[in-house]
């Protein structure tokens, strides 16, 4: 990012936003990119704290946050950009679009990641029931459904990367999407380090 940048062509050129059904596995997602958006010296330190929390099962979701979107929202954005930091990358459900649309229409945010649920809904709810979690709904089914086609249309001629649901659920198709990521949005995920933190997930959290 120039130094010279608006606030506004910095959230332009830097913010990607994932959105994703309850449960799909967006936290941890987002924990694997923010690994590619580490400096080389942090990214060891990173990595070693994720493993520690797998192993530990201290969450449902590795996700390292008690929350990403909260009223102080744009108070985070504004002080990572007063340090000069690329690193914009939140995550929430579906359902919460609401709460942040004004705010992806004001600052023209084209980069998005969409965990979807088209074919997974079986898997899905597997998950949500091996955590005590109400199945999906036949509202939240419909709303599944409809929210990448509503995303594309809303925010035309933006980044868009789909990835369905069952495919997080498999170590090879996980770490292909991961590659994806970092093609389409110029991340630098470490592939062969986060394919073992990968693993360690899908064996104990999942």
């Amino acid at each position: 990012m120039k130094q010279n940048s608006s606030f506004k062509n910095y959230i332009k050129d830097n913010f990607i936003f994932i959105f994703f059904p309850i449960d799909a596995g967006g936290h941890f997602l987002k924990t694997l990119i923010e690994i590619g958006q580490q400096p080389a010296t942090a990214q060891s330190n990173f990595i070693a704290k994720i493993k520690t929390q797998i192993l530990e099962r201290q969450k449902d979701e590795i996700g390292l946050h008690p929350a990403d979107i909260d009223h102080d929202f744009r108070q985070k954005v504004q002080s990572k950009y007063e340090k000069n930091d690329a690193s914009l990358l939140f995550c929430e459900h579906y359902w919460e679009f609401t709460l942040h649309e004004k705010f992806l229409h004001s600052f023209k945010v084209n980069k998005f990641i969409l965990i979807t649920c088209h074919k997974s809904t079986e898997l899905l709810n597997q998950r949500r029931k091996k955590h005590n979690n109400p199945e999906i709904s036949l509202e939240e089914n419909q709303l599944n459904r409809i929210f990448p086609k509503f995303i594309k249309y809303e925010f035309t001629n933006s980044k868009i990367l789909e990835i369905e649901y069952n495919d997080l659920r498999n170590i090879d198709t996980y770490m292909s999407n991961l590659q994806k990521i970092n093609k389409m949005f110029g991340i630098k995920i470490p592939i062969e380090t986060s394919r073992e933190i990968v693993e360690m997930y899908l064996d104990k959290i999942v």
